[in-house]
């Protein structure tokens, strides 16, 4: 079952938690770099880039699910409710006020990768049949690498896959 399935059951037994809404989004390649709010700045506009974790809530993120089926917001738990959003014209990803009526630049899908427990992180904008899918990739600067819209590829997936590593809220 996909982790932002509307239908997954929360724990009933006594002792068990729910299934956690809560998710560090980690990057498959190379090992150790999540996404992050760049600097906890919750101004908005503010970058995302990949960064080692370190528990911070801007390292934090939800998958709230948007008026259009199978399409989501990734929300920063800052406290802020802005949202990742492709910016149109830098194509980096950063940080923004969702602004309702489900904006293309701001509503995700999941796509499997060939590895399992990994996928693709799919922007709506773009999306046809005609045009390459953009997804959430990493520039190649090595000391603070931003998150960036890339054209998926299938052969070296390896640096656009991520997975998702839950947190429990106590």
């Amino acid at each position: 079952m996909s982790i932002t399935n509307k239908g997954a059951a929360a724990g009933t037994a006594a002792g068990t938690k729910e299934l956690p809404k809560i998710f560090y989004i980690q990057r498959m390649q190379p090992r150790g770099f999540v996404l992050d709010v760049y600097q906890n700045n919750p101004a908005s506009n503010q970058q995302v880039i990949a960064y080692a974790p370190h528990g911070g809530t801007n390292q934090q993120w939800e998958f709230v699910p948007a008026e259009s089926p199978g399409w989501w917001y990734l929300r920063t738990r800052m406290g802020t409710g802005f949202v990742a959003t492709l910016d149109v014209s830098s194509r980096n990803i950063v940080m923004a006020q969702p602004a309702g009526g489900s904006r293309d630049e701001q509503l995700w899908c999941l796509v499997p990768t060939s590895a399992p427990g990994y996928w693709f992180i799919q922007s709506k904008l773009d999306v046809s049949n005609s045009v390459d899918a953009n997804v959430i990739g990493i520039t190649n600067n090595a000391s603070t690498p931003d998150a960036v819209a890339v054209s998926l590829d299938y052969k070296g997936f390896e640096n656009q896959a991520w997975a998702f590593a839950p947190m429990y809220e106590p």
